[in-house]
């Protein structure tokens, strides 16, 4: 009850944007599961983008809070689909958006991480510090 409460009192634009990360997120994960993460990617962002209207724009600030609310709610959800998703629902809102990879040496191995670049800013993934960046043929 505390989190419909809460989903509640959000403003009604912050609403819609969580209920989309969080059907994205779902779909995203269980197509992660199904086909090659390249594949979903490709379908999920080659749309074109779509300019801003200035009377129902979102920032790119609130589409990731977005997208990272309800990544606690979506149960097994990692960096990777919260960027594929990160990265189409900014596209769509028209803001320019890439998804990066890198990896990390971590005792015993090594730890892999995505996230998502906009406008010089990591908006999705947290600090990236600690990872080298894979180069992406594009």
């Amino acid at each position: 009850m505390n989190r419909l409460r809460r989903f509640l009192n959000y403003p009604f634009r912050f609403q819609r944007l969580l209920a989309e990360a969080f059907f994205r997120l779902v779909a995203a994960s269980l197509l992660l599961r199904l086909l090659p993460s390249s594949r979903v990617c490709r379908t999920w962002t080659d749309r074109k983008s779509v300019r801003r209207s200035q009377h129902n724009a979102c920032s790119a600030e609130e589409i990731c809070r977005a997208v990272t609310t309800a990544s606690r709610y979506v149960r097994g959800v990692n960096c990777l689909p919260q960027s594929i998703v990160g990265r189409a629902m900014l596209l769509r809102a028209g803001y320019p958006a890439e998804i990066r990879l890198g990896v990390a040496k971590m005792p015993p191995g090594f730890e892999a991480h995505a996230w998502v670049y906009s406008e010089g800013l990591v908006m999705l993934g947290g600090s990236v510090m600690q990872y080298t960046e894979l180069p992406i043929r594009r």
